[in-house]
């Protein structure tokens, strides 16, 4: 909440020229922190030979067919680990990359999981695809309190 009114004091302190992005911000932080949502991190590395770019193309893919059936909210920009000297951690795994996707709940999150194995070919295929292109993967789930 310190955050939220940091930002509102900082939008009263602006020129009018910025005032709608920053309390866009301000509504969008309380909007999210109000907001439940179930989260799946995924993590991995990819195999020399697969391109950052054909991943993206595919994870894209792969969300517009989960977008179009009503299956997820969200899918976040794929990221690369930084291994910050301090703020990096986890010495216990190696994967480099990472995405998250966000589900309304854990009842949108199971239906699209459960369309994998029963919404026919293309969508199956779709994610077999992408996940051909990774290795080390590991997946976590969360959710929002």
């Amino acid at each position: 909440m310190a955050d939220l009114r940091s930002t509102v004091g900082t939008i009263r302190a602006c020129r009018r020229g910025c005032f709608t992005r920053q309390l866009w911000q301000a509504r969008s932080l309380a909007a999210l922190a109000s907001t439940y949502m179930f989260h799946l991190l995924s993590s991995f590395n990819l195999p020399s030979g697969t391109s950052e770019a054909a991943f993206r193309r595919r994870l894209l893919a792969f969300h517009e067919l989960l977008l179009a059936r009503d299956l997820i909210v969200h899918t976040g920009a794929l990221c690369q680990r930084v291994h910050h000297p301090i703020m990096d951690t986890d010495e216990e795994h190696g994967q480099q990359y990472s995405f998250l996707m966000d589900f309304r709940d854990r009842s949108q999150c199971d239906a699209a999981v459960t369309a994998l194995y029963t919404d026919g070919a293309e969508l199956a295929d779709c994610h077999q695809r992408l996940w051909e292109q990774v290795e080390d993967a590991v997946f976590s789930c969360w959710e929002t309190l």
